[in-house]
């Protein structure tokens, strides 16, 4: 539910940087503070980002909601058959690069193989 929400929330405010500060502060809750993000958490983080409203209207809408849900189902399967397995995940020109959290050496030799 929560990446559907994101979606929704990049969708309806047209606003990254919103979708950002909200996804923070659902992974603060769940993986620093060990709540379980259900409707009531992610209404009380949107809350926290000024998007209460939209993620609110959403909630009282099944049929978007459901329809998000899908989209968003949709695209994490388009995502494994690419062979993309974990996040982060890093493309360079529409290529797959590599997945997981890597260190600055892994970015500079990536990218020096890349430009020869």
């Amino acid at each position: 539910m929560l990446h559907a929400v994101m979606k929704h929330i990049l969708e309806t405010e047209d606003d990254l940087r919103k979708q950002t500060e909200f996804q923070e502060v659902v992974f603060d809750d769940y993986f620093t503070k060990g709540i379980y993000p259900d409707k009531k958490t992610l209404l009380e983080a949107a809350e926290q980002v000024g998007a209460k409203k939209t993620v609110k209207i959403l909630f009282m809408d099944d049929a978007n909601l459901l329809k998000l849900l899908e989209e968003v189902a949709q695209e994490a399967a388009q995502a494994s058959r690419r062979g993309i397995s974990g996040v982060p995940f890093f493309e360079f020109n529409s290529e797959p690069a590599f997945s997981g959290a890597q260190s600055v050496e892994t970015f500079v030799q990536y990218l020096e193989d890349y430009a020869e």
